[in-house]
């Protein structure tokens, strides 16, 4: 450690770790568990400058020293870069993640033509191709003509914009008041290309207007207009993303999947610990991945700890408490020092110190135990004469010394000691960052010479340089000092540094550092331009908070210009992408409040009709699926039968929530309309959207057949195009449909290919759904240690995306599996847990189906009573929340109970009562189970002719339904009923078919039950 005095630098070596040696102690365990494939996350919160970062810096040391390899991150309270916690930690990796999917378009070729048609500039991006320069003269040659043709007898100029092609290449033409502005390019043509196109020929019309009206071809009069034509060929336009039908948490799951598997890859080969500092300034998108990461380190060879100041962000609190909560992270809270703290810590800055009992006494009550405050006080002190050193003691030159009130106090004592030079390096330094490349404060020219400037601040205390990166000695000097530059000159030197970085950088490479500091300079131009460009690479990186505070940024800056042409185009595509963005996080009020300010513009007819397309996604979303269809209309009717795919878009939208409204035979009907359009327009997405619609509706009404050829064409078109998300979808279906057709088979194939797509693509959400759909299947057809793994799968990856209803779901089935196994007390622990999770998050109805499952397995148990008290419970919460099928579960267990304690009568009551329901709620599936427990109920009450005819209906469902794999449950119940009757032969009949086919599929419980019953029947 080194201190500052007048006399010069004074070096101590014994920098040791005062007050924290149990955290230490704690954090020495925590890596040598690490080293033996027990990974741990770890948050270490307080307040400023209470010593997290020297803990963190002890974690490193001590985690260096054990071969455990370190990998840094940090926040920025400055930046709002997307996943910028991990930057820094995978660039050494691999490329950075979140791009991996970031496509551009740009132009091939761009020039310029005056009304004479005579070129005056012409540029290409290095990447064009190799333009062959007769197609060029080709394309010259068709735009003179356009401009010739562009005026009139009189030299006026005609309006509109003009459109060309030449072969593959297709030209857009941009009139101008002096000049024509050429774009060449191929594909399809980005929204954003002609608006910038429009700024670029404003710019020359304002830059070389005056001298176009008399050129005559002296091509250095004309130089910006060329530096113009270069700086638009090199602009990128990035392809935007679909977000309609995104899940924004499963595509975060992709990113931080990405990451996890980076981080394992390299923890294989050298244990790792990755240390991330000031956590509070982390951006959504980081804390996604870092709380993913957290769940899921704890079998890996993986250390996290992070720092987190306490007051700073509620939300990021809140995180890191739920984390705790969970046992996902640990928390280490760092308190203030004790007294014989602060004395062993000052006695290690000063040793042999002669510094008084009052003095010490005032500067513990005012740093209130602060470990930074207390250092910092001592090194100005040392500094600025008030400590010195005679005699290798330390003691004070004057007796009363007023300690500062706060650090920010301290800071500016400080700066009252710093020389106008290195106060400018300070200012402009802390509108850069906390730390940033050397290279970019000696290109400001704004200080006459760096180097003794960056002495000076090294030597007061309040920078350091490393390896040509400058870093603030604290985040609180950046913070204070930042704080205290007047508004005017945070714009002149906002300005200034990003000029640098557009001097240093490729501008796309540093396009989040140029937006965040020309939106905070005068240059309102870049400001607009370069906030739209982050904006667009935070959505296409499913980041839409960040995109969103770019895109506010952009307006602001498009508001603060002069009326520029294409304002109005710009604001509306800012307008729609803002909508877009908070529809994403479910901000929909927002969402539709942006969608409205961008219809006010008057757009054209199909972008307003796109905008009511939108408008209708919310309120779909919200479940307003009337209002949704309402929209819908407004969008079709504003067409007027122009269908483009927009209008087919909107007619697929109306068809579904007819759909949803119980209008299925209208709504069919407006999807087989858009099928007919689709095809006619070629687009095999849409065509493929429109069959799994159809398919869908042949689910729901019982048309399995037709849902299975409408499910199959979805699905060859889905994977010929590459759409695979989609065809998993559509697998999943036919999954469903080939199982309610009987095809077992088949159905298990289908489920098994959707699988192994969602694992291809790696959407965990679609994979947890799955494997849980595929338990429940298995659980059906009694393959019940098929059904326990896929739902253990399941559960794995629910706790890892932290999927709680999801989770809760999963308990439900895995206590319904252990109960088909004879497990009953760990059935009962499952459902004790789904119970804890569904009330957490207030799930009403996993709570009644964990309450339900539980009252079957003290059933089982015998504990007649408890269960009782269970279905009691459970009646009570379906009847509050109108939950008619959970009923009819709940009435059947207590007619389950009155039959096993021979109370036949009150059985028949609870059991009518369960039939009524599941006739009212129109469900087959309920109505044989509850035909079924009558039949019980009824043998318990004597009527043996009534139980026959109730367990002969129920067999009768079933065979029609193609459920035979619940028969063995019927067949026990027939057994029961001829051992009543008195005809063993038959019961025993009954008995060994259910027994044969539950042994078969592994019901234990089942197979023990009938054993008990055949044996009891050879005693007869």
């Amino acid at each position: 450690m080194y201190l500052y005095s007048g006399g010069g630098i004074i070096q101590n070596n014994n920098d040791k770790l005062v007050g924290r040696k149990e955290e230490a102690r704690l954090l020495d365990e925590i890596i040598d568990s690490s080293l033996g494939n027990k990974g741990a996350a770890v948050i270490i919160k307080g307040g400023a400058g209470i010593g997290k970062s020297r803990i963190a810096s002890e974690f490193e040391e001590m985690a260096e020293g054990k071969g455990v390899k370190i990998l840094n991150g940090r926040s920025d309270a400055y930046t709002s870069k997307p996943f910028h916690l991990f930057y820094d930690i995978l660039k050494d990796m691999d490329e950075e993640p979140m791009l991996r999917d970031s496509e551009f378009s740009y132009f091939t070729k761009v020039f310029a033509v005056n009304k004479a048609s005579l070129l005056i500039a012409d540029a290409s991006p290095q990447d064009d191709g190799g333009l062959d320069s007769d197609i060029f003269a080709g394309m010259l040659s068709a735009v003179q003509s356009f401009v010739k043709d562009s005026f009139d007898g009189a030299g006026k100029q005609s309006s509109g914009l003009g459109r060309l092609e030449y072969g593959d290449l297709k030209i857009v033409i941009e009139h101008g008041q002096s000049v024509f502005l050429a774009v060449v390019f191929s594909g399809e043509e980005h929204p954003n290309m002609k608006n910038t196109v429009k700024l670029a020929v404003n710019d020359i019309d304002e830059e070389c207007g005056d001298i176009l009206a008399e050129w005559k071809g002296d091509m250095s009069q004309v130089k910006s207009a060329q530096e113009i034509i270069e700086r638009l060929a090199k602009t990128q336009f990035l392809i935007r993303k679909d977000l309609e039908g995104v899940k924004l948490d499963a595509e975060r799951v992709r990113v931080a999947d990405y990451v996890l598997d980076h981080l394992t890859s390299s923890s294989n080969e050298q244990p790792l610990a990755i240390l991330l500092e000031d956590i509070h300034w982390a951006d959504e998108s980081s804390i996604f991945v870092l709380q993913y990461l957290m769940r899921s380190i704890s079998d890996r060879r993986m250390i996290i700890l992070a720092t987190l100041r306490s007051g700073e962000n509620d939300g990021i609190e809140e995180f890191a408490d739920k984390m705790r909560d969970e046992g996902s992270c640990m928390e280490i809270a760092l308190e203030r020092l004790a007294s014989e703290d602060i004395l062993d810590m000052i006695e290690n800055i000063l040793p042999g110190h002669e510094l008084d009992e009052k003095f010490i006494s005032g500067l513990e009550s005012r740093c209130e135990g602060n470990p930074f405050f207390i250092q910092e006080i001592l090194k100005h002190m040392l500094l600025d004469g008030s400590i010195v050193q005679k005699d290798k003691r330390y003691s004070l030159v004057e007796e009363v010394y007023t300690v500062p009130d706060n650090i920010e106090e301290l800071v500016h004592r400080k700066l009252e000691m710093i020389e106008p030079d290195a106060m400018t390096m300070l200012e402009l330094s802390s509108c850069i960052g906390k730390e940033f490349d050397r290279k970019i404060t000696e290109s400001t020219g704004a200080v006459a010479d760096i180097g003794v400037a960056i002495k000076k601040l090294e030597d007061c205390g309040l920078m350091s340089v490393e390896n040509d990166m400058i870093n603030f000695s604290h985040a609180l000097f950046q913070e204070v000092i930042y704080r205290g530059i007047t508004d005017r000159w945070k714009m002149v030197y906002h300005q200034n540094i990003g000029e640098i970085y557009e001097s240093l950088y490729d501008p796309d490479k540093v396009v989040y550092e140029l937006a965040r500091h020309f939106s905070r300079s005068r240059d309102h131009r870049k400001a607009f331009d370069y906030c739209s460009r982050a904006g667009e690479r935070s959505e296409a990186m499913l980041a839409p908070e960040q995109a969103i505070d770019y895109y506010l940024d952009a307006i602001k800056a498009l508001d603060s210009m002069r009326t520029i042409a294409g304002a109005d185009e710009s604001r509306g595509d800012l307008l729609l992408r803002l909508g877009d963005a908070y529809s994403l996080i479910s901000d929909f009020e927002k969402a539709l409040d942006n969608y409205d300010m961008a219809f006010k513009l008057e757009p054209d007819i199909d972008t307003k009709a796109m905008l009511h397309r939108k408008r209708a996604g919310i309120f779909e979303k919200r479940g307003d699926y009337i209002d949704s269809s309402v929209e819908c209309q407004k969008g079709l009717d504003l067409l007027d039968g122009k269908m483009n795919t927009v209008g087919i878009n909107l007619m697929l939208a109306r068809s579904t929530n007819l759909l949803r409204t119980g209008s299925v035979e209208e709504a069919r009907e407006l999807a087989n309309k858009a099928l007919e359009l689709a095809k006619e327009l070629g687009d095999r997405k849409i065509e493929a959207n429109t069959y799994h619609l159809l398919g869908s509706m042949g689910l729901i009404t019982g048309q399995f057949t037709t849902a299975i050829e409408s499910l199959d064409r979805a699905r060859d078109i889905r994977e010929d195009i590459g759409d695979e998300s989609g065809a998993s979808a559509t697998l999943n279906n036919l999954g469903i449909a080939h199982y309610y057709t009987g095809d077992i088979n088949l159905a298990l194939e289908c489920y098994e290919k959707s699988l192994v797509i969602y694992q291809k693509i790696g959407d965990k959400y679609g994979m947890a759904s799955l494997l849980n759909n595929m338990g429940g299947f298995s659980q059906d057809f009694g393959e019940l240690s098929k059904a326990l793994d896929y739902h253990m799968q399941s559960m794995d990856i629910k706790k890892q995306i932290g999927d709680k209803y999801g989770m809760a779901s999963s308990y439900t089935n895995l206590g319904i599996v252990h109960r088909g196994l004879g497990k009953l007390d760990e059935a009962l622990e499952f459902n004790k847990k789904g119970l804890k999770l569904a009330t957490e998050i207030a799930n009403a109805k996993e709570i009644v189906i964990n309450i339900n499952n539980l009252g079957e397995a003290y059933l089982e148990k015998g504990e007649y009573s408890m269960a009782e008290e269970q279905y009691k419970k459970a009646i009570m919460l379906c009847q509050e929340c109108k939950d008619k099928h959970q009923e009819s579960h709940s009435l059947r267990g207590m007619a389950k109970i009155n039959i096993m304690m021979k109370d036949g009568e009150k059985a028949v009551e609870y059991a009518d009562e369960a039939l009524a329901l599941s006739a009212e709620i129109g469900s087959q599936g309920e109505e044989w189970r509850s035909r079924n427990i009558l039949g019980g109920a009824l043998r318990a009450a004597r009527s043996f002719d009534r139980a026959q005819e109730e367990l002969n209906k129920a067999l009768e469902i079933l065979t029609a339904t193609g459920s035979s794999e619940k028969e063995p449950s019927v067949m026990y119940e027939f057994g029961l009923l001829y051992r009543d009757m008195g005809n063993v032969d038959e019961a025993k009949k009954c008995f060994s078919a259910a027994r044969s086919i539950y042994d078969k599929r592994g019901y234990v419980r089942d197979v023990n039950k009938i054993d008990r019953e055949l044996v009891n029947l050879d005693q007869l």
